[in-house]
């Protein structure tokens, strides 16, 4: 999961990665973006200006979702396993970092 809101300047600047990283692992690892912090209009309109309307993302209105995974920043990703074990990061991380992180989740 990847948690990012609207008006984020670092999450937009890390949406090239996400995008690239979704395709590195595409058929492996399904990277869904959990949306928050923001109105759906501004949402929306990241999604169309930073390109990543490819992947699948979800609106977390209420802010649930982020805080089921203990979520207080963004960006920020959670890392699920098959057998469900989740690793939360808080942070940028770059392409690299992700494609390998992914890979793993792949691995596992």
């Amino acid at each position: 999961l990847w948690f990012w809101a609207p008006w984020c300047t670092v999450c937009r600047g890390e949406a090239d990665d996400v995008v690239a990283a979704a395709g590195a692992v595409e058929g492996e690892v399904e990277v869904i973006g959990v949306a928050g912090r923001g109105e759906v209009p501004a949402m929306e309109d990241f999604v169309s200006d930073s390109g990543t309307g490819g992947l699948t993302d979800v609106v977390d209105d209420d802010g649930s979702i982020w805080s089921s995974y203990e979520v207080f920043a963004q960006p920020a990703y959670a890392f699920i396993d098959d057998s469900g074990t989740v690793e939360v990061f808080v942070g940028a991380l770059g392409e690299d970092a992700l494609v390998e992180r992914m890979n793993a989740l792949a691995e596992a």
